[in-house]
């Protein structure tokens, strides 16, 4: 057990005795100021000790000293050991699943919370962690950045790369990995050719092939297209914008009568929500247009 630990521990018993001491000279007082200290302190506790400030005052000292010592090293340990950020953590994780507004940029907070451990290790290993953090997190959730992503990514990769501690190998692939998220990928040319009329006049072109067009036709693009339109694309992307103004991208996964079913991914898992069709201001299919 780590010194400190043992340290908060004899602190806590020692806080305890010095407040059943405390108790017991208030209750000598009245039996009402003793079962104040002993249930409602250390608020009673204070009121009690500065009234009765003559006849309390070295039980009360002790008491103090001891409780203020216990939170003080408490508090410090919390800080140090990374519990305290794993509460905050997980905290605003819990409001961005329940508010339904968990983007990439979002999923970027947690990384350094992710790093900490209770367990000291040496700064190479840390920085290793760290890099292979940004490595499992772009692999697995690189088809759904968007530009704003891109570059809050890219911005987080140069802090880890001016690091003190960082070595010449995992700066080279910290380079190789940006440069891997920098590029955003082409339209690829489909197999399958689709026509939707949106509100706007517009064609959707949906292709899918085995392999990349020479030359490039086609763009990605998200179109408008009606609610009742999406039951035909389950599985497509779509941006969503609702009535009060915030437009974020999901994965169709389900309709049902009056709703859509969508999905989003964040780290460690993924949740899905629904959205009534009068709360969706307009609807935008990510498909492949001619240009």
């Amino acid at each position: 057990m780590q010194p400190l630990l043992v340290i908060l521990i004899a602190l806590g018993v020692i806080s305890l005795v010095t407040l059943f001491w405390l108790g017991v000279n208030a209750s000598r007082k009245h039996a009402a100021w003793g079962m104040l200290v002993l249930l409602f302190s250390p608020l009673s506790a204070l009121v009690y000790g500065i009234r009765h400030w003559r006849d309390a005052r070295v039980p009360f000292i002790a008491y103090s000293l001891s409780l203020v010592s216990a939170v003080t090293l408490a508090t410090y340990l919390l800080h140090t050991s990374g519990t305290w950020q794993v509460m905050l953590a997980s905290l605003h994780m819990h409001q961005a699943v329940l508010s339904k507004d968990m983007s990439g940029r979002d999923a970027l907070v947690f990384t350094p919370v992710s790093l900490t451990t209770f367990n000291r290790v040496s700064p190479y290993q840390r920085e290793q962690r760290r890099l292979q953090l940004m490595q499992d997190f772009v692999e697995q959730y690189e088809a759904a950045f968007t530009q704003e992503d891109r570059e809050e990514i890219n911005r987080t990769i140069s802090r880890l790369m001016h690091g003190s501690a960082v070595t010449e190998e995992q700066k080279q692939q910290l380079l190789a990995l940006q440069e891997r998220v920098a590029r955003v990928p082409e339209a690829e040319a489909a197999v399958t050719e689709l026509a939707v009329e949106t509100p706007s006049g517009s064609d959707i072109l949906l292709r899918e092939t085995g392999r990349r067009a020479a030359e490039p036709h086609y763009r990605l693009e998200f179109l408008p297209i009606t609610t009742r339109e999406a039951r035909d694309y389950v599985g497509k992307m779509f941006k969503v914008t609702r009535r009060d103004g915030i437009e974020k991208q999901y994965r169709l996964i389900g309709t049902s009568p009056g709703a859509l079913r969508f999905e989003r991914r964040i780290p460690g898992g993924k949740y899905s929500f629904e959205y009534k069709h009068q709360d969706i201001e307009q609807l935008r299919i990510l498909a492949q247009v001619a240009y």
